[in-house]
């Protein structure tokens, strides 16, 4: 009779373990699903541009203080100046 007491007190006890491990589980699953996409979002809107579309200038130097040349406005875009300055050896005069 004792033993049948203790059994069924411990399944309880794992089955309280267990269903709080799965939540324990699924909300780690959840804030990785999360940041994955989240992650995902910003480096696309960054890069997904960057990579196709821009390229270095054949230039030294570029000057972005007002007024800006129509030649050099697209390079003092904010996006496309920071792929520049990430990926080519120019330097920027403000």
């Amino acid at each position: 009779m004792l033993s049948a007491i203790l059994i069924s007190e411990n399944n309880k006890y794992l089955n309280k373990v267990n269903r709080n491990m799965k939540v324990a589980y699924l909300s780690l699953s959840l804030i990785i699903l999360l940041l994955v996409i989240v992650s995902g979002c910003s480096k696309t809107e960054i890069t997904s541009k960057d990579s196709q579309e821009y390229k270095c200038p054949n230039v030294k130097g570029i000057d972005c203080m007002p007024v800006v040349s129509d030649e050099n406005a697209p390079y003092c875009e904010p996006n496309y100046r920071r792929w520049i300055q990430e990926n080519c050896k120019i330097e920027y005069s403000d």
